[in-house]
C-alpha cells in the first residue's frame, strides 16, 4: 500500500536487572533485524511487523516491573519511574535528532527539509506520531516520507505516550482494589487491560475495514497506523500476559509447543503481511499472538528450543543494541538513498554501518547516563530540558535554512516565486489576499493586478518590478492548479464536455472576478494554463476526440470573452499572457526537479540535468489553447503578450540558457527569468496607460 511507513518502534526494557530476560532481549534483536532488512530494500514484505512484536515486549516488560514493585512496596514511585525513563530514552534520542537535523542541511533532500524539521521538533516533544498522522501527506514509499530521515521517530513517541499514561491507569486500578476489597489486585488489572485491548483492537479493526488499502495514505489510514489508540491493544496484550498466571507453561512440552507456534505465527506474518493492507487490523493478530506465545514459553520454562535460541550471544547482543540501532539505521539508509538515488547496495551498506554508530551510542551515551549511581533529581530535570531544547533549536535552524533555500534565488536557482512565499497563492480571492501581496509604487498613478494560476505566479517578480517602475501599484492573486476561467452560465455545458473545475477553484475565480469588477484596477494581467482543458490531439485524431476539442475551444473562447468584456466594462485594460514551453521530462514535482537531490549539490546548481524539447513540438502542444485565446482577444480587443521567444530563442527549447537556469520546474520559469521580463511589463504598462 502507499499508506504510512512501516517503521519499527524501539524502546529499551523497563525491567531492572534482577528481572532481566535474555530471551526477550533476543526477541528484540530479531524484531529490529527484520525491520532493518526491510528498510534497506531487501525482500522481506512483512518486516514492519517487528513493530507489533516490540509493542508486545514493551507491554510485558513494563507491566512486570511495575506490578512487582506494587506488590513488594505497595507504591508505584511514579516520579522515580519517569526520571528513569528520561535518563534511559532521551539522551540518545536527542543526540540522534540534533545530528540528523544539522546534517540534513547538507545531506538531506531539499524537498524533505521542511517535513524533517517539523518531524524532529515533534519528536523532541514525543508527538511525532500525531504530527505525521495529521500532516504527513504520503506513505513510506512516497517521496515526502521516504526522504524524511526522522520518520521513524513516530514509533518512539507512541512508546513514550504509553509510558506517560499506563502507570497512572495501573495505579488507579490497584488503589480501587484497596478501596473496595472486592477483587484481587491482579484480577482488577486484568479487567482494566481487557477493556483497553477490546476498545483499541475494535478501533484498529474498524479503521482497517472501512479504509481501502488504496486510501491508506489518507488521514484515516494514517490515523490507524500512527495512533497510540489503535496500537494500545498490542501493548495491552503483553501487559495482560505479565499479570496472567499460565500454569500450563510449567510443562516443558507445552512451553516448547507454544514457542514453536509463536515462531510460526511471527514467520507467517513476515511473509503474508505486506503494504497491500490497511494496517494495523485483524491480520496483526499474527505477530502479536506469536510474540505473546514466544514470551510465554520462556516465562516458566526457559530451556525450550525457541527460548534457548533467543538467548544465544549474537541474539542478546543485537537486542542490547536494538534501541540505538533503530535510532540510527533509518537516517543512514535515507541519506544513502538520497546520494545514490535509492540504489540497493548503498542502502544495505548504510543499514549495516549504522550498527557501529549504535554501539558508540550505547557505549558513550546510554550506559554512562543510565547506570550513573544516585543521580540527582535536579540534574535529571536539567537533562530533560537539554534533551528537548537542543533538538528543538536544531529543528528551528533547519526550518530557517529550508526557508532560505526556497526563497533566496542567489543561493538556489530553483527558488520559489514570491506569490508562493507570501501566501498570494491560495484559495483566498483577491480582496482577502495578505497585505504582502500588494507592492506600492512611489507617487502611484493606479493599480495593476496579476491573476491566474501558477503560470501567472511565475511572473510575479518581473510583473511587480515592471509595473512599479511604470508608476503602478502591483497586486498578485493566484491559485496553483486552478485554471483561471469563469464558465458562469456555461458551467453546465462545460461539465458535459468534461471541463469541471474543483469547487475551491471555481470559488476563487468567481470571487476574484467580482473583486476586480467592484474595485477595478487600471490594468489586469491574466495568465493561466490552457492545457488542462485544451490538449493537443495525436497526429491522427479520432473524429469524436477532434469534435470534443473543437467544442471545448469554442466554449473557452465564449467564457474568456465574457470575462474580458466584464473587466473592460468596469474600466480595466486587460492583457492575456501566452504560454511558455513545458518540459514533461522533468516531471510534475511540487518543488522542482531538485526535490530529491541533496541540498549541498543544489547550492552549486548541479542538482539535476537540464531538459530539452524541439521548438515545434513545444508550440504544437500549445496550439489548441493559443487558438481559443486568440479568438477571445480578437473578439474583445484585449492585448496579448507572449514570452515564448524569450525563453526559447532557438530551434530547441531548454530549461537553461548558458549557465543560467531558465526554468525552476517542468513548466514554471525561474525567479531569474521572471526578473528579466520586468522591462517588458514596464513597457506594456506605459503603452496601455500613457502618461507614466
Amino acid at each position: 500500500m502507499s499508506g504510512p511507513s512501516r517503521l519499527l518502534p524501539l524502546a529499551p526494557e523497563v525491567a531492572a536487572r534482577p528481572g532481566y530476560r535474555p530471551d526477550i532481549q533476543g526477541l528484540r534483536g530479531i524484531a529490529v533485524l527484520v525491520v532493518v532488512i526491510l528498510h534497506s530494500g531487501l525482500p522481506l514484505a512483512g518486516g514492519f511487523t517487528g513493530v507489533d512484536i516490540f509493542f508486545v515486549i514493551s507491554g510485558f516488560v513494563i507491566t512486570s516491573s511495575l506490578v512487582s514493585r506494587l506488590e513488594v512496596t505497595g507504591r508505584l514511585a511514579m516520579g522515580r519511574f519517569y526520571l528513569a525513563r528520561i535518563r534511559r530514552l532521551l539522551p540518545a534520542l536527542a543526540v540522534m535528532l540534533t545530528v540528523v537535523l544539522i546534517a540534513s542541511m547538507a545531506l538531506g533532500a531539499i524537498g524533505a527539509l521542511g517535513i524533517t524539521a517539523r518531524t524532529g521538533a515533534a519528536a523532541s516533544l514525543i508527538n511525532a506520531n500525531n504530527y505525521l498522522a495529521v500532516f504527513d501527506v504520503g506513505g513510506y514509499f512516497d517521496a515526502a516520507s521516504a526522504l524524511n530521515p526522522l520518520l521513524h521517530t513516530w514509533s518512539l513517541s507512541v512508546e513514550e505516550q504509553f509510558y506517560l499514561v499506563f502507570p497512572g491507569l495501573l495505579l488507579v486500578s490497584w488503589l480501587s482494589v484497596r478501596a473496595t476489597g472486592r477483587l484481587k489486585q491482579r484480577s482488577r488489572i486484568r479487567l482494566m487491560l481487557i477493556a483497553i485491548i477490546a476498545a483499541s483492537f475494535g478501533a484498529a479493526a474498524f479503521l482497517s475495514l472501512i479504509v481501502p488499502s488504496a486510501e491508506a495514505g489518507g488521514f484515516w489510514g494514517r490515523l490507524d497506523y500512527y495512533s497510540a489508540v489503535t496500537r494500545a491493544w498490542e501493548f495491552g496484550a503483553g501487559a495482560l500476559l505479565a499479570v496472567t498466571p499460565i500454569v500450563a507453561m510449567k510443562n516443558r512440552r507445552v512451553a516448547t509447543a507454544a514457542g514453536a507456534a509463536g515462531t510460526v505465527l511471527v514467520g507467517i506474518g513476515l511473509v503474508v503481511i505486506s503494504e497491500s493492507v490497511t494496517y494495523p487490523g485483524p491480520i496483526t493478530l499474527l505477530p502479536v499472538v506469536g510474540a505473546v506465545l514466544v514470551i510465554a514459553a520462556g516465562t516458566s520454562v526457559a530451556s525450550n528450543p525457541v527460548s534457548r535460541t533467543l538467548t544465544t550471544k549474537p541474539m542478546v547482543g543485537l537486542g542490547n543494541l536494538s534501541y540505538s540501532w533503530y535510532l540510527w539505521h533509518w537516517p543512514f539508509i535515507v541519506f544513502a538513498g538520497i546520494w545514490w538515488s535509492g540504489a540497493l547496495g548503498p542502502r544495505v551498506i548504510a543499514g549495516a554501518a549504522s550498527l557501529g554508530v549504535a554501539w558508540l551510542s550505547v557505549r558513550y551515551i546510554e550506559e554512562p547516563i543510565r547506570y550513573r549511581s544516585n543521580p540527582l533529581r535536579r540534574n535529571t530535570l536539567w537533562l530533560l530540558v537539554a534533551c528537548v531544547g537542543i533538538p528543538l533549536a536544531a529543528a528551528g535552524i533547519l526550518a530557517q535554512w529550508h526557508q532560505t533555500l526556497k526563497s533566496d534565488a542567489s543561493l538556489n536557482p530553483f527558488a520559489l516565486h514570491a506569490d508562493s512565499l507570501l501566501d498570494c497563492d491560495s484559495p483566498k480571492p483577491l480582496s482577502r489576499k495578505p497585505a504582502d501581496c500588494n507592492w506600492r509604487a512611489p507617487q502611484s498613478r493606479g493599480r495593476a493586478v496579476l491573476v491566474g494560476d501558477s503560470l501567472a505566479g511565475h511572473y510575479t517578480e518581473g510583473f511587480v518590478s515592471g509595473v512599479n517602475s511604470a508608476g503602478l501599484d502591483a497586486q498578485v492573486a493566484t491559485l496553483s492548479a486552478c485554471t483561471f476561467i469563469d464558465f458562469g452560465p456555461l458551467a453546465r455545458q462545460a461539465r458535459r464536455l468534461g471541463m469541471r473545475p474543483e469547487p475551491s477553484c471555481s470559488g476563487f475565480v468567481g470571487r476574484t472576478m467580482d473583486d476586480l469588477v467592484a474595485d477595478p484596477p487600471e490594468l489586469v494581467v491574466m495568465s493561466t494554463s490552457t492545457q488542462r482543458y485544451l490538449r493537443a490531439l495525436a497526429d491522427e485524431p479520432d473524429p469524436a476526440a477532434a469534435a470534443n476539442l473543437a467544442a471545448r475551444q469554442a466554449l473557452w473562447t465564449q467564457a474568456q470573452t465574457a470575462m474580458i468584456r466584464r473587466l473592460t466594462d468596469a474600466g480595466s485594460r486587460v492583457v492575456i499572457v501566452g504560454s511558455v514551453p513545458r518540459f514533461p521530462a522533468w516531471g510534475e514535482l511540487k518543488e522542482g526537479p531538485f526535490k530529491e537531490s541533496p541540498a549541498i549539490t543544489l547550492l552549486a546548481g548541479s542538482a539535476v540535468d537540464g531538459a530539452a524539447i524541439p521548438r515545434d513540438q513545444a508550440r504544437r502542444a500549445q496550439l489548441p489553447g493559443m487558438a481559443a485565446q486568440a479568438a477571445a482577444i480578437d473578439a474583445t480587443g484585449a492585448t496579448s503578450i507572449d514570452f515564448f521567444d524569450v525563453v526559447c530563442p532557438s530551434s530547441t527549447c531548454t530549461t537553461g540558457i548558458g549557465s543560467s537556469w531558465t526554468y525552476r520546474d517542468f513548466e514554471h520559469l525561474s525567479v531569474a527569468t521572471s526578473k528579466i521580463l520586468a522591462p517588458a511589463f514596464r513597457d506594456l504598462a506605459r503603452q496601455l496607460l500613457p502618461g507614466g
